[in-house]
């Protein structure tokens, strides 16, 4: 929007060129009663466009000599959409007498009354307010340099109660400006023109301050210097540099700034969802090129939020085409709390953000997720964080991603994470396209701290022991109960020498009694071990395992079984034997193991004994039913 007050700018001082000398002109040779035949020919010669004076024209000889005319058209491109380029209904040009002399056109004043100026791009990518002279008639040329114009000043101009329209074929992009008010002076055509204009654009009021180096050019398209302020209630910005006004193509420094991205996308006609506490003050500083479709930002200092990063950014528009974005960041820090979130409850207000999944809290939030922001625009960036970033309870001390959103699909690949001590990498995909949404997570860290990393994961914090995790996980749904539901994959872990804090393996292996008991389970008890591992996989939101080791001092503990993770239930059976002695080749010698179950709520479970076997059956069945395999009658199940 701010572009197109820069464009009327220019246009605006083209005319108060074209209106003003040719007015001068005509008011040097002629009588009152040929004025209006006259200036209609001295504009048409300068700009390749009827001029049109329907109303009243008067010639004032006391106390300013100049011309004023009566609902005046200035003709559009041809082609082009709107009735007039620029339709008034009043112009007023007072010129001083004695510099005509001399060839030399001194304005006192140049007054537009109510005008309405359409400014519009075609599908080509031509532009209206580029003024060209009519062709010149076949036949022989005069001889010698063209005749200089006669210099040009202007003291005052002036627009009251103006419109401005602006309408672009090839984006699709229409704006308009109404309430404007506009003065400005002429020096000269080789001289700024500073032009301070206030109007009002969506029920916003907008002020610009701006300065063409070099005005002349509105009659070659050529190239000039450009600087101006625009300040609104949405959004503050400067620009200094050079502009070329036949194409709108810029190049230089620049800055923007805004109370709330929420409302300036809203105020442009781009609104992003309703959102209390994201997506507000914002900014970007740089060094700009604007041309065409694309205006490219490069060395530029972001902010959005509590965000902050720099990097090269490149903002792409079509015509009936989302905005992309493509280029690389570099952000300090990121914390995606405040984005995720889920829309509230009826009865409610807003939104409220999405719950981590804690072991030790039974139910999963039912609240529909809303991810309609990643639907308002596209992008394919090269992502780095260097600083930390927070998902929930978990924290990356930093990582680099290629991260693309199309029309609702993100994907982001992974790499080079650094977090709880470990490296990982690994992708995640997120489909919200369409209802339900999809996503799907790969990921593989190596030796991070266990009893961090699962504490920020799941809420579970009683192993201490270096880890390595591996999974590829995928769900459909659109709430955090659905998902889980869903969720399907497979994966495995490995733990080196650690402790499990909580429960007493060894003893178990000893004394299964003390297990049911209560007794070897508790804050203080522990489990040291050399060797943990499981591999798993997820069907429907169930998980099942049959390989759970876990190598203790002096025991052993296998397990097999199924936990729920929709409802919130297991069903396990864990072995636990003495290790007697353990040989050079890695076989041991163990005694009769005490098998156990754990079954029901994970955040109540009840444990009984199974030294017969009776629920060894339910259980192996449970697992192949996960895994999709008929168990063997004398074998490992599945």
């Amino acid at each position: 929007m701010k572009r197109v007050l820069i464009i009327a700018a220019w246009a605006l001082g083209g005319l108060v060129v074209v209106l003003g000398a040719a007015a001068a002109y005509v008011l040097s040779l002629l009588s009152p009663g040929n004025v209006r035949a006259e200036v209609e020919k001295a504009v048409e010669a300068a700009t390749g466009r009827d001029l049109s004076i329907k109303g009243e024209v008067a010639v004032s000889l006391w106390p300013v000599f100049g011309v004023s005319a009566t609902e005046v058209t200035l003709a559009n491109v041809a082609g082009g959409t709107a009735p007039a380029f620029l339709d008034a209904r009043e112009i007023k040009v007072g010129v001083a007498i004695a510099p005509l002399l001399d060839r030399r056109i001194e304005v006192h004043e140049l007054i537009f009354e109510r005008p309405k100026l359409a400014l519009e791009v075609n599908a080509a990518g031509q532009p209206n307010w580029v003024f060209a002279p009519p062709a010149a008639a076949p036949g022989p040329r005069p001889s010698g340099p063209a005749p200089a114009p006669p210099a040009l000043s202007v003291h005052t101009v002036r627009i009251d109660g103006g419109t401005i329209s602006y309408a672009n074929a090839q984006t699709g992009q229409t704006y308009l400006i109404d309430a404007l008010s506009a003065d400005s002076a002429l020096a000269g055509w080789d001289k700024p023109l500073t032009v301070n204009a206030a109007g009002v654009y969506s029920a916003e009021d907008v002020r610009l301050t701006a300065t063409v180096d070099r005005p002349g050019v509105v009659f070659d398209g050529g190239g000039t210097g450009l600087s101006f302020v625009m300040d609104s209630a949405p959004l503050t910005s400067s620009f200094k540099g050079e502009a070329t006004l036949a194409t709108g193509a810029l190049k230089g420094a620049a800055e923007a700034s805004g109370p709330s991205l929420r409302r300036l996308a809203s105020w442009v006609g781009s609104p992003l969802g309703e959102g209390a506490s994201t997506l507000q003050a914002f900014s970007v500083k740089g060094a700009l090129e604007h041309s065409g479709q694309s205006a490219a930002f490069s060395n530029a200092e972001v902010a959005l939020d509590a965000v902050r990063g720099r990097g090269d950014v490149t903002f792409e528009t079509a015509a009936g085409r989302k905005p992309l974005i493509t280029g690389r960041l570099e952000l300090f820090g990121l914390d995606l709390n405040p984005y995720l979130m889920v829309a509230q409850p009826a009865g409610g207000a807003g939104a409220v953000e999405i719950a981590a999944i804690d072991v030790d809290v039974a139910g999963w939030n039912e609240a529909g997720l809303d991810f309609s922001g990643l639907k308002a625009l596209n992008a394919n960036v090269e992502l780095t964080i260097s600083g930390p970033l927070k998902v929930q309870a978990m924290q990356v001390d930093s990582l680099k991603a290629d991260v693309t959103a199309v029309d609702g699909v993100l994907t982001a690949s992974l790499s080079q994470m650094q977090l709880y001590g470990g490296l990982g990498a690994g992708r995640f995909a997120l489909n919200a396209r369409d209802m339900p949404m999809t996503i799907a997570h790969e990921l593989a860290v190596e030796r991070v701290r266990a009893d961090s990393f699962l504490e920020a994961l799941i809420g579970f914090n009683q192993l201490s022991a270096p880890a390595s995790v591996r999974f590829a996980l995928a769900s459909s749904g659109g709430t955090q109960k659905a998902l889980l539901e869903n969720l399907r994959g497979e994966g495995s872990f490995q733990f080196a020498e650690g402790v499990l804090r909580g429960v007493d393996f060894g003893g178990v292996s000893r004394t299964i009694g003390n297990l049911i008991d209560g007794k070897l389970i508790g804050p203080n008890a522990q489990t040291p071990f050399r060797g943990f591992s499981a591999g798993f996989k997820i069907q429907q939101g169930i998980a099942a395992t049959r390989d759970f080791t876990l190598e203790g001092q002096g025991m052993r503990l296998t397990a097999l079984g199924t936990i729920d993770i929709g409802k919130q239930t297991m069903s396990l059976r864990l072995s636990p034997a003495t290790v007697f002695s353990s040989g050079p080749d890695g076989r041991t010698s163990t005694g009769a193991p005490l098998p156990f179950v754990i079954k029901g709520p994970w955040t109540k479970p009840e444990f009984s004994i199974d030294l017969l076997g009776g629920a060894r059956s339910q259980v192996e069945r449970n697992v192949c039913g996960v895994l999709g395999q008929v168990p063997g009658a004398r074998q490992r199940p599945c």
